[in-house]
Formats: C-alpha cells, sequence, structure tokens
C-alpha cells in the first residue's frame, strides 16, 4: 500500500479552511487505497496519535501562540526519530502553510531522505496582525520561514488562482491551482431549523474578528431592515470580537449570535439561508465558506479575495463587492431582496459551477496525478 504523509501544523479538532481540506484530502486518499498519516500540532489534552476515518493522524508537542493561529513545534528527540520512520517509508509529503515551523520540519525531512515533496499555499496575502510591531515580526518571520523552505521544496501550488499569484512575492512560480473543495452531496446527520416563516435568511459564517467586515455588513443590515422587515442576520462563528458585538447589538432587532456551531449545523444554516455575506478585508485562499454558500444554493454578496472571484466569477454566478463599505453591502443585499428571479438564477448558476469544479474527488485525482508524474 503506497503511503502519503501530509504535514499541517493546524488540525481537527482546532476549526479552519487548511483543516477540513486536510482532512478531506485524506479522506478521499484512503478511499482510493492509500496510506494516509497527518502530522499535526499536539496542545491541551489530544492523544499523542490515533486513527479517525482511516487516516493515522500524529501530534507533536507545541507551543501555541497568536490565539492558536501559530503553532510551534517543540523539538523532541524521541517524536523526531518517529518522524524520521514515517517519512522514510513514505513515497509523497505534503506540505501545508509556509509560515509553521512543522512546515519546514517536514521540508528538512522530505530532502533528508530524498522525497517527492510539495508545498501548498492556502492565502493570498500577509498573515494579518493587530499591530504594525506584530506584523512587521510576523512578515520577518514569515519570509525568513520561506527562504528556509525553498532551500528544500521545489514544488509549490496554490488553492486558488489568487494564492498562485501570491508566491510570486517570494520569487516561487507555482506549478499549478489545487482548489480548495467541498463535498458536493454531503448529509447532515441531524436537522436543526433556523427558518423563520416569511422571513428571509442572511447569513454570516466564520471567524468573528478583526478584518472580517462583520461590524459593516451589521450596520447594512440595520439600515435594510428599517424598509424590510422580513429579513433576520445569523452570524455563526467564534473569536475575538464576538463578546464586544454580542453587547453592541444586544438590542437589534433581528440580528442573532450563533457562537462557534459544529459543522452539521453550519450545514444546517447554509441550507436554510437565502443569501451569504462575506465582507471580509482579509487575506484568503479560498474560503471554505463560499464553497459551503454556493453548494446550499445561496446568493453569495463577497469581496474579491482571494480565490473568491474563481467562484463568483461574475454577476451571472454572485455580487462582488469593489469596495467593502456599508454603503455597498446595503446597495447589494437591497438588489438581492428586490430580484426573486435574479437571485433563483445566479444561485442555481453559481451550484452548478461549484459541483462540476470544486470536488474533493477531483483534487484527490489531480494529487494522484502529480505522484504518478
Amino acid at each position: 500500500m503506497k503511503e502519503i504523509t501530509i504535514f499541517s501544523a493546524l488540525y481537527k479538532p482546532h476549526v479552519g479552511g487548511v483543516e477540513r481540506y486536510t482532512e478531506e484530502l485524506s479522506k478521499k486518499l484512503v478511499q482510493k487505497g492509500y496510506k494516509v498519516n497527518v502530522i499535526t500540532s499536539k496542545y491541551g489534552d489530544l492523544k499523542d496519535e490515533e486513527t479517525i476515518d482511516g487516516i493515522n493522524i500524529y501530534r507533536i508537542p507545541s507551543k501555541v501562540f497568536f490565539d492558536g493561529r501559530l503553532p510551534f513545534y517543540i523539538p523532541n528527540r524521541k517524536v523526531y526519530k518517529k518522524l524520521c520512520e514515517i517519512v522514510e517509508r513514505s513515497e509523497q509529503i505534503i506540505l501545508n502553510v509556509r509560515f509553521y515551523t512543522l512546515t519546514l520540519l517536514g521540508a528538512k525531512l522530505s530532502h533528508k531522505y530524498n522525497k517527492k515533496v510539495f508545498q501548498i499555499e492556502h492565502g493570498s496575502g500577509d498573515l494579518t496582525m493587530s499591530n504594525k510591531l506584530l506584523q512587521f515580526m510576523a512578515d520577518t518571520y514569515i519570509r525568513f520561514l520561506t527562504v528556509l523552505i525553498k532551500r528544500h521544496v521545489k514544488d509549490f501550488y496554490g488553492v486558488s488562482e489568487k494564492a498562485s499569484e501570491w508566491l510570486e512575492h517570494f520569487n516561487i512560480k507555482a506549478k499549478g491551482v489545487l482548489h480548495n473543495s467541498i463535498n458536493t452531496e454531503y448529509e447532515v446527520s441531524e436537522y436543526k431549523n433556523f427558518k423563520e416563516e416569511g422571513k428571509t435568511i442572511i447569513s454570516y459564517v466564520g471567524r468573528v474578528i478583526v478584518g472580517k467586515g462583520i461590524d459593516l455588513l451589521i450596520e447594512a443590515f440595520i439600515k435594510v431592515n428599517e424598509t424590510h422587515k422580513d429579513i433576520k442576520l445569523l452570524i455563526a462563528g467564534d473569536g475575538d470580537l464576538l463578546d464586544k458585538y454580542k453587547n453592541e447589538y444586544a438590542n437589534i432587532p433581528n440580528v442573532e449570535f450563533l457562537g462557534s456551531i459544529d459543522y452539521d449545523l453550519v450545514m444546517n444554516l447554509l441550507r436554510d439561508s437565502d443569501i451569504f455575506v462575506s465582507p471580509s478585508m482579509l487575506t484568503e485562499g479560498l474560503p471554505t465558506t463560499i464553497l459551503e454558500a454556493a453548494i446550499n444554493k445561496n446568493v453569495i454578496i463577497a469581496t474579491p479575495k482571494g480565490g473568491t472571484v474563481e467562484v463568483v466569477l461574475n454577476e451571472e454566478y454572485g455580487i462582488i463587492i469593489k469596495e467593502n463599505s456599508i454603503e455597498e453591502i446595503e446597495k447589494a443585499i437591497e438588489k438581492c431582496l428586490n430580484n426573486k428571479d435574479f437571485c433563483n438564477k445566479i444561485s442555481t448558476r453559481v451550484y452548478e459551477h461549484v459541483k462540476e469544479n470544486f470536488n474533493w474527488t477531483c483534487l484527490a485525482e489531480k494529487i494522484i496525478k502529480i505522484m504518478e508524474e
């Protein structure tokens, strides 16, 4: 049985796009007869080793910084020896995200044992920090780490065209795109109804942090709600600003914060949602939530960040906000509420586009082809 090892510094139960990408890709590769190992960070009381859905998970002792976003592995002789054994017997090594020390370790081990290896870029801009000093430190650290990784890895791919283009900032020419994808046949195990009779549901799913534009969305919704009483805004996700927003908007009608919810409930929410808004101002690879909204036939209103424009190709697939402001979001929501035929057409078109081009089976087959070549 051929063996593939994926280095992904963040993995479930941590929630995010990279984590889901790694999990779903691994599942597909297991289904196709490969033995798959995921090397990831250990924190809290998680097990050192376990097998879930046929995927062998090895967690490396780590110290986590910046609200869990930046884990650093802690050198350990016994763990290093184990990793050497895994890499040595693997046919292919896949590295996720450049700015993790675990990625660098995977690159070095791949070089040491002369293994086929490539790295997948999941962003289309710098890691965003809360102040200028931290931003400078993060940028310097990432560029330094990238230089070291380039010594051991020659092949790079992006999860979107934008992610591949971003690599050029580091003098890296991407070999191609391995699109972020979605399970187009996902079935929830338990159904919860988020619908309210006679109301149009507008949703946001993602981290509640600076740069996601959630405050702009809420303010735009409040303005629209003055003339359209039959709408409701549901915001799902956790983050630094959740409590702040809940307090600020506690008395605003038709705005509800759901907090952190599991994937089944996310998909339930999007199935009951009519309009999905992603007002992010952060760097994105190809946001998983855009794909999730599309496959649930939501009308998508979004900023042109990362690979979003590869899903919402033009105005026949959704609404791209050129300027991320309260006025632009308000105008886009108004357009959807006042033209139901327009909404039905574009939500169906983006659904078909995602179902055909952004599924995990296609991704797994592309990676297998790369390995065979």
